[in-house]
C-alpha cells in the first residue's frame, strides 16, 4: 500500500514551511523495491527516512527540482518530510538555492541545531502532527533569526494562490520592481526563475485536479490556462520526461491524504 499525506503547519510557521508530508510504502502481497516518481514542486524539502531494518538512515535535503525526481524505495519504508516555502532556503540553510537546483545531498551539516533526536523519538511511532512538529521547527527558526525577502515571498504567495497562472510582469508591478530586477532577485531567493517556478506550479495543480477531482483534460486545460493539449503536452514533457498517462497511472496507485485540489 502506498500513501502520501500533507499536513499544514501552524500559522506561526506559515512563512517558513509550506507543509509537512508523509510517504509510506507498506506492500501486502509482494516485497519489490519501488521506483518512486516525485513530481517537482519548486521547494526545498528535508526528508527523514525510516526503515525498521535500517534505523540510522541519513537525513536528506532535496533542492528545488525542475523535473520528476526518481528514487528507489524499499518495502516497509516511511519518510517524514518538511517542504519549505520557496524563497526561505537561503536564509535557513545559508546556501545558494541556484546551486542546489536538482540536487539531493546529506543534510546533517546544514540543519545546525535542529533537534532531530526529538523528531526520531516520535517518528514513526506516533502519527505526525503539528502539535509536536511545530514546536521543534519554531525553536529552530527562532534561533536562526531569519530575515525573509518579503517582496519575493509576496510574489511566491501570489504564484501559489494562482496555481502558476500569473504573468511575470504583473508580479514585478505588484512588488514595485522592474521586471529584470524582479527576475534576478526571485531566482537568487528561490533558485528558479519566476517563469519556471510558475510553470511547475501550474503543472502540479493540473495533476492534482486530474487525480483528486477526476476532471477531464479539456476542463483542466481551460482551468489552468493551457491554449491546447499540445501546449500541455510540451510543458508536461519538459517537466516529467514521460507521458502524462504513465505518471497518472503511477500516482493513482497512491492514496493521497490532506491535499488540496
Amino acid at each position: 500500500m502506498l500513501t502520501y499525506q500533507e499536513i499544514r503547519p501552524g500559522e506561526a510557521l506559515a512563512d517558513y514551511i509550506y507543509c509537512y508530508w508523509i510517504f509510506s510504502y507498506q506492500p501486502q502481497d509482494h516485497q519489490e523495491i519501488l521506483e518512486h516518481s516525485i513530481p517537482p514542486d519548486g521547494c526545498f524539502s528535508l526528508a527523514f527516512p525510516y526503515h525498521p531494518l535500517a534505523p540510522g538512515l541519513g537525513i536528506s535535503l532535496l533542492g528545488p527540482q525542475t523535473s520528476i525526481f526518481r528514487l528507489p524505495v524499499f518495502p516497509g519504508s516511511h519518510c517524514l518530510g518538511v517542504r519549505f516555502m520557496p524563497g526561505v532556503g537561503k536564509a535557513l540553510f545559508q546556501i545558494s538555492p541556484k546551486e542546489w537546483v536538482n540536487q539531493n545531498l546529506e543534510a546533517e551539516d546544514l540543519i545546525g541545531e535542529l533537534d532531530t533526536t526529538a523528531i526520531f523519538a516520535r517518528w514513526p511511532k506516533e502519527e505526525a502532527a503539528i502539535s509536536w512538529l511545530d514546536p521543534i521547527f519554531m525553536e529552530w527558526v527562532a534561533e536562526k533569526k531569519v530575515q525573509l525577502d518579503e517582496p519575493v515571498l509576496e510574489a511566491v504567495r501570489s504564484i501559489l494562490r494562482a496555481d502558476g497562472n500569473v504573468k511575470v510582469s504583473a508580479l514585478a508591478q505588484q512588488v514595485f520592481m522592474s521586471e529584470r530586477q524582479f527576475q534576478r532577485r526571485f531566482q537568487e531567493a528561490v533558485g528558479l526563475s519566476p517563469k519556471v517556478f510558475s510553470r511547475i506550479r501550474r503543472m502540479r495543480a493540473a495533476l492534482l485536479q486530474r487525480l483528486l477531482a477526476e476532471k477531464s483534460y479539456a476542463d483542466i486545460l481551460f482551468d489552468h490556462g493551457y491554449t491546447d493539449k499540445s501546449h500541455f503536452n510540451r510543458d508536461f514533457a519538459a517537466i516529467a520526461g514521460l507521458s502524462s498517462a504513465e505518471l497518472e497511472s503511477y500516482l493513482k496507485q497512491i492514496e493521497h491524504l490532506g491535499l488540496e485540489d
